[in-house]
């Protein structure tokens, strides 16, 4: 697959943030958009930074992850085309998943929030080919946690992370 400057630039600033100098894998998928990964962890932990190429707009979004890349970069690609083609998705929304995989895994919906949740060096914006990229983090959620950020609002849903120690890599629901 060959990428455009903008898309090589996209992945070369978060390969630096973070410190990974593994090589990208990406899909692109009916629609035209594009998702990729690259690891970011350790060989004997290995972590995946999954992330969208933005086509249109300026949203790039992401998730870390010790799931399956295939189903999740197909799932960072819808939430990416959602907000190319029907809404603008910020800090604080809420999408809910009909994905299998996830549904599967225990997660009913998304949290799109901001990069330093999971990693304090991830800034909210860069700056790409004259184009200033915002970054959300894509956090899947249980049926649990979606009820408490319907029911208590998102301020409440970070506060219930940070009670709970949620893990944001680990895929598999506990």
């Amino acid at each position: 697959m060959q990428f455009s400057k903008f898309e090589s630039s996209l992945y070369f600033q978060l390969a630096k943030i973070m410190e990974s100098e593994c090589s990208l894998r990406a899909s692109e998928y009916e629609t035209g958009i594009r998702a990729g990964y690259f690891v970011v962890g350790s060989d004997d932990d290995p972590i995946n930074l999954v992330f969208s190429f933005p086509l249109k707009n300026d949203d790039c979004y992401f998730t870390f992850t010790d799931g399956d890349v295939s189903e999740i970069t197909k799932e960072i690609a819808s939430i990416q085309e959602f907000n190319e083609t029907k809404a603008h998705l910020c800090d604080g929304h809420t999408v809910p998943t009909k994905n299998k995989y996830f549904n599967d895994s225990g997660w009913v919906s998304h949290l799109i929030t901001i990069p330093a949740i999971a990693y304090e060096d991830l800034p909210n914006t860069l700056e790409i080919d004259g184009r200033t990229i915002r970054l959300h983090l894509v956090i899947p959620l249980s049926a649990n946690e979606y009820n408490v950020k319907l029911k208590n609002g998102y301020d409440e849903l970070l506060d219930y992370f940070e009670e709970n120690q949620r893990d944001i890599v680990c895929f598999n629901y506990a």
